[in-house]
């Protein structure tokens, strides 16, 4: 199959003039006579199987991807491996780890078959096609993919709760590693989609937390612990990290299954590598020169739209509740996190810092 490289290749002997911008390919549509560059490829998850890779195409135009191909020279199967069929597998799945929400609603599942299969299953919505939706063996209705859902630490109800009565969380890789961590009585969670997907989202729910990382023993694994680690500066009151003992322990289930125990594992806990010292950054940090006060903010400036030409990266809203917003303005951020925690929704503290900011280091200038 042909890599997002081997396209823009083909692309350059036709004559699209293709050009590489920030993951994307651009390039003149060889499906009609284009003289501005409208066609854009790139890579994406797959929604069917998030673990692996499609190259999407699209002409801005209005040519269909068919078209576009049959231009090439090329078919669906050389730029993508055919999608497994959607048939309910036959055989029971060895384990189901279940998603849930802030209110303990299922999200999604993720099911592990023999041979080392893991798809994700959703319930099936409204506006679902009938051909999406299978039956499964005790007559349950999935779709199996995670098109447009929300994505969630693992045993998230429970981790939440760790939280707020201050226990340490232990994020490791995977479901049943967090499970085995659980059966010990330890709070434990673990991102979906594998190793190098830790979105920033996830840490915002361990804000104030004492986190332990155990990454896998590998190059891949302590690369996510690193991300992970690098995700929680700033946002975690303390984060330790621990590399298991033994050349060949792969992950924190094989420890367990070679003799590991609750109290060995917390006396290792005292060695562990200390990525962010207690009270160095986060919410209830005591980094005093990113601290900052807030002046008086009248209540009717926090129902305002946030401040024109602010850097600010996400949907606009003039009224009501942004879905993402991510400040690029240093030391706004972890005041916003700090204004969430004193009852303040996101996009509230979002106008108050940035008027903030502002008012004490933009100043009036860079109002527009």
């Amino acid at each position: 199959m042909l890599t997002l490289d081997g396209i823009k290749a083909v692309l350059k002997e036709r004559g699209c003039k293709p050009r590489l911008s920030r993951g994307h390919v651009y390039a003149l549509c060889p499906a009609h006579d284009d003289r501005d560059p409208s066609l854009s490829l790139t890579e994406a998850p797959d929604i069917h199987d998030p673990s692996r890779k499609r190259i999407l195409l699209k002409c801005h135009a209005g040519c269909k991807p068919a078209a576009i191909l049959a231009a090439l020279g090329l078919r669906w199967g050389d730029i993508n491996a055919p999608r497994p069929k959607q048939a309910m597998p036959r055989s029971e799945p060895l384990a189901v780890y279940p998603y849930r929400d802030d209110a303990g609603q299922l999200l999604y599942e993720k099911v592990r078959w023999p041979g080392k299969g893991f798809p994700y299953r959703r319930p099936p919505r409204p506006n679902d096609k009938p051909k999406f939706i299978k039956t499964s063996p005790d007559g349950r209705k999935w779709v199996w993919n995670l098109h447009r859902v929300r994505k969630v630490l693992y045993r998230l109800p429970e981790t939440i709760a760790a939280v707020k009565a201050g226990r340490t969380i232990w994020i490791v890789e995977g479901e049943k590693d967090a499970g085995g961590a659980a059966s010990l009585g330890l709070d434990a969670t673990t991102n979906p989609e594998g190793s190098s997907a830790w979105r920033s989202e996830y840490s915002e729910c361990l804000s104030r937390a004492d986190v332990v990382v155990v990454p896998d023993n590998d190059d891949v694994g302590r690369a996510h612990a690193t991300q992970i680690v690098e995700s929680l500066d700033g946002v975690a009151r303390r984060v330790r990290m621990l590399q298991l003992p033994g050349a060949k322990t792969k992950d924190l289930s094989d420890w367990l299954d070679s003799g590991g125990t609750p109290g060995t594992l917390l006396r290792l806990l005292d060695s562990a590598t200390t990525c962010m010292p207690e009270g160095r950054g986060g919410v209830g940090g005591e980094r005093k020169e990113e601290s900052v006060t807030l002046p008086e903010v009248p209540s009717s400036a926090l129902s305002e739209p946030l401040v024109k030409g602010a850097n600010v990266k996400g949907p606009r809203a003039p009224y009501g509740e942004p879905t993402v917003h991510t400040l690029r303005i240093p030391g706004v951020a972890r005041l916003v996190r700090s204004l969430q925690a004193d009852g303040l929704s996101a996009f509230q503290a979002a106008s108050a810092a940035l008027d903030y900011y502002l008012q004490t280091r933009g100043g009036e200038n860079e109002r527009r």
